[in-house]
């Protein structure tokens, strides 16, 4: 799946990077959580994933995986490029591995 490359969501950046210094539990519990990040993502690419059979909620969930590449990106240890083209990889392996995993169960109910 070709996902569009999306720009830097700079004033996002701020905003949490400012929470995150501000009140570190409650940045850290926001980084965690993934909506942060999904949310706008979602509306970027979200008739694409749903077409894949990807949810919302799924995305969310890849995103507070890829938790700790975000708060790198946040704190300036990564670039923008680094953190989404590794967040874009996980999501297409995960819709791979879903596309994979549907195909055997088809396969096998025709054996």
């Amino acid at each position: 799946m070709e996902l569009l490359f999306p720009v830097e969501p700079r004033s996002l950046k701020d905003q949490t990077r400012a929470l995150l210094a501000e009140q570190p539990s409650a940045g850290r519990e926001i980084l965690a959580r993934g909506d942060w990040i999904a949310s706008p993502l979602w509306q970027l690419w979200g008739d694409q994933l749903a077409a894949a059979g990807v949810t919302c909620e799924q995305l969310r969930r890849i995103a507070s995986g890829y938790e700790n590449e975000m708060r790198l990106w946040l704190i300036g240890e990564r670039t923008w490029e680094h953190a989404i083209t590794g967040f874009i990889g996980r999501v297409n392996r995960r819709v791979r591995t879903r596309s994979i995993s549907g195909s055997e169960v088809s396969i096998m109910q025709h054996v």
